[in-house]
């Protein structure tokens, strides 16, 4: 695929990558209430930019879910005007999934985990087996104070809320780095093959985990 727009609205960050002539462009905020305009916007650059038209994308990147609720929607409605009357691809991506894969090169169990609802955080536990990332266990909502539980002494934690997890996992923490640019370069790699789906732009929905099993 030569023209790939990839969209990361899943976090409080916002970012916009697009994927041609071999290279990748990136456009990125950070703020409340920005995903919605952030989208078109970066969208538009970044296609202006490239002297390319939305019909000549191959192929649209987006997060499948877990992730904030307004972030998700605004991608799933993105997604349906950008594409309205094309017959793009799109291919949702576990958001969970995205976190873990930026640590692929380690040998220990990652966990990926997003803010949820009250004390908890979305989690899913990830290991790198011939070279493919792989989920060992579904999304599920975990306790803060439940994750000592579940964590090995060498295992990985990334992703957003860390602040907020016991300071005895404190060494486990690695930074969160999770982008529009680290999705493209992960469809790439075809490493997302066991974590992404394919939809048409009328058809996907993103998985907004509500009844995920919760581990008070």
């Amino acid at each position: 695929m030569k023209n790939i727009l990839a969209i990361d609205t899943a976090t409080p960050a916002c970012s916009i990558a697009l994927l041609s002539d071999s290279k990748i462009r990136m456009e990125s905020a950070i703020g409340k209430g920005i995903h919605s305009e952030a989208v078109f916007t970066f969208s538009r650059k970044l296609l202006q930019e490239s002297g390319l038209s939305v019909s000549d994308l191959d192929a649209v990147l987006v997060p499948a879910g877990p992730g904030s609720y307004t972030g998700l929607r605004i991608a799933s409605s993105s997604v349906k005007g950008l594409l309205f009357g094309l017959d793009t691809q799109v291919y949702a991506i576990n958001t969970l999934a995205i976190l873990a894969w930026v640590y692929r090169h380690s040998s220990q169990r990652i966990h990926a985990v997003l803010d949820a609802r009250r004390s908890h955080l979305y989690h899913q536990v990830f290991s790198i087996e011939d070279g493919k990332l792989c989920s060992k266990n579904d999304v599920c909502i975990r306790n803060l104070n439940r994750f000592e539980d579940v964590v090995n002494t060498q295992d990985i934690i990334t992703g957003t809320g860390l602040d907020r997890l016991p300071s005895s996992l404190e060494n486990n923490l690695k930074p969160a780095v999770f982008t529009a640019q680290t999705m493209i370069e992960m469809f790439l790699e075809d490493s997302a093959s066991d974590v992404m789906q394919k939809f048409t732009s009328e058809t996907y929905q993103p998985n907004y985990f509500t009844e995920a099993p919760v581990f008070d």
